[in-house]
């Protein structure tokens, strides 16, 4: 796909970035995800049958079937790695930079009251609206990220 004359491909931007992050449960395996670069489809594929019948409650067979699928025509599908830790803790460092807020006072609370993890940064900055505006701009930027990953493989999203 790289190198390959970009195409248009209609995409769920909510598949993208779920498939983007990684699950914040450590006690829950994260899946693989998937795109169908003909469909558009975001596939899920857990290492093992057993782990995705545990969580999903489905029957195994079906996470068999998704390998099956990937692997009968591997150059069709792009495997969608998540972002790491790391980007995300550059988002908020990001966001704390930005002028999410016209109150300054409420502005330093929030950058004062980042020691380094994300979690901890939500229960102490104790300003509900700086959390909402962090969330929204993480998911903007974890779109931002997305689209120029899927660009770089030759694709170009069109969201639905």
């Amino acid at each position: 796909m790289p190198g390959a004359t970009p195409k248009e491909l209609t995409i769920d931007h909510l598949d993208i970035e779920e498939a983007l992050r990684p699950w914040q449960d450590p006690a829950l395996t994260t899946p693989n995800h998937f795109l169908d670069c003909k469909t558009g489809e975001v596939l899920w594929l857990y290492e093992e049958d057993a782990t995705y019948e545990n969580i999903t409650g489905e029957p195994a067979e079906q996470n068999a079937a998704v390998y099956d699928r990937i692997n009968a025509e591997r150059e069709r599908y792009l495997w969608i790695k998540p972002l790491g830790n790391d980007d995300f803790q550059q988002m908020l460092r990001d966001f704390l930079d930005t002028e999410w807020t016209r109150d300054e006072n409420r502005r330093v609370n929030a950058i004062d009251a980042y020691t380094g993890a994300i979690g901890r940064w939500k229960r102490h900055v104790g300003d509900i609206e700086a959390i909402r505006a962090f969330q929204r701009y993480e998911s903007e930027q974890t779109m931002k990220l997305g689209k120029e990953f899927l660009r770089a493989n030759g694709i170009i999203p069109v969201w639905k």
